[in-house]
This record gives C-alpha cells, structure tokens and sequence, in this order.
C-alpha cells in the first residue's frame, strides 16, 4: 500500500508512509509528489553571513558568535538558520516566500532568512535519479544572547538513501520533542507534519519526497541559553503524537 497525500495524525500517517517504503511492490500506482520548483534560489537572504540575494556562508555550530555575526533584526522579526545537507541530490526548501535551493554540486548549502511571528509553512522537497536521502534543519537565533535554538531537524538516510529504515529512525527522534516546541528556550513550535513519497524505481526507495510543516512563530523574544530555561528538562515528556497539534 502506498501512501496518500493526505493529512494524518503523526502516528497513522508514519504507520502509512512507512508501510509504502517497507511493504514491498504494489500494483497502484505512486502518488505524483508535486514538481519542485526552479533549481534556483528566490530569497531574502539577511545577515552578515549572506554575500548576495542567492549565497550565505554557513555559521560553524562549534564556534562562538562574533560580534560581526551578531547583526540580529529588530522586533518583530527574528532570524531563522535553514541549513540543507549534507546529502549529494538537489534539495528544495520553501519558507513562506522565500525558495531555497541545493544543488547536487554541493553537499550543504545554508540561508538566514527573517520571519515575524504568525504561521509560515515550510515545504521540503527532496528529488534523485535512483533515490534520495535529505536533511534540513532549521534553528532559531536567540534575541539576547550568542545562541542558536534547535527548532527543526529532518534527517532521512543517516548518510544514504531514504528508506523505511530511515523514517524509523527519524520518527524515533521525536518522541525527544514536548508539545511541538522542539528547543524549550526558544519561541518557535512545528506543527500540522505530514510527507509522501513519490516514484520508487526499485519498490522501496523512493525517489522523490516531499514533506509539509508549519513554523509558529510566537512573540516572545527568547533571551535563554538553550537548556537552561524553564521546561527545557521536559523535552522527553510528551508522545510525538502531539506534533500534529493545529
């Protein structure tokens, strides 16, 4: 049985989505993923990171913040960190109206870009010859001091290509995550996830994905280091179930 592009509760559309990758050949046909976009990028890109409207050179998450890396916009806007890779095949991310795209030329590609708080959807978009593998997170700029928050993070292949086994141990990793708000300390909850899979050249990896999230961005400034703030020691108390809270 494949799965439909259709909305789900985390628990059935995984079950779904897992059974298409894992269950074996079928007779009905694949659901058509919708074509990606331009391989190009159509952004705002911000920051001091950011050398034109299409590059951004990517942060070193080991390193500290610089004071020439601390160019933050002003309320009510905040910076968002979208990093894509590394995986070899050509990636789409879309964030409200900003398209961002990696080619198969480069293994990571990353783009800051400034969101005011409301909802913004995110779609994924993952596309290869004989199969894909993905990963984009996305993190969360504090407003009061040098850290990053871990807002969002898609990782499918652990370093090969999507499989049902790599679903697995994604969905695995979000059970981690309390009540949609995937880094306590910051301000920013994923909601409505859902995905499919497209065509499989071989039955079971598929060669093109799509996956759908909203960003809820709240209007609080987040000023916390991350672990230290109130509730961040509930990451593990709630079923990842939640996360398709609406």
């Amino acid at each position: 049985m494949r799965a439909k592009a259709s909305r789900f509760s985390l628990i059935g559309l995984f079950g779904a989505a897992l059974c298409a990758l894992a269950c074996g050949p079928s007779t009905k046909a694949a659901p058509r993923v919708p074509e990606p976009p331009e391989p190009l990028t159509r952004a705002t890109l911000v920051g001091p990171l950011c050398d034109s409207g299409t590059h951004c050179t990517c942060r070193d998450p080991a390193a500290p913040v610089e004071a020439a890396d601390d160019d933050l916009p002003r309320a009510p806007y905040k910076r968002f960190e979208v990093r894509v890779g590394p995986h070899p095949n050509d990636l789409w991310v879309t964030v409200a109206d900003n398209i961002l795209y990696k080619s198969n030329e480069r293994a990571t590609e990353c783009f800051y870009v400034d969101l005011v708080p409301g909802k913004h959807p995110v779609v994924i978009r993952g596309r290869g010859q004989n199969g894909v593998a993905a990963r984009v997170s996305i993190s969360e700029r504090s407003a009061g001091g040098p850290w990053w928050y871990p807002t969002f993070d898609f990782d499918c292949g652990q370093g090969g290509l999507c499989d049902g086994d790599g679903f697995a141990t994604w969905k695995a990793g979000l059970a981690r995550f309390s009540r949609n708000l995937h880094a306590p300390c910051g301000s920013t909850k994923v909601r409505a996830l859902e995905w499919q899979t497209g065509r499989m050249p071989d039955g079971l990896i598929p060669a093109d994905i799509e996956l759908r999230l909203l960003l809820d961005v709240y209007e609080f400034e987040t000023t916390e280091e991350p672990g230290k703030c109130k509730g961040a020691g509930r990451d593990a108390a709630a079923p990842a179930s939640e996360s398709t809270e609406q």
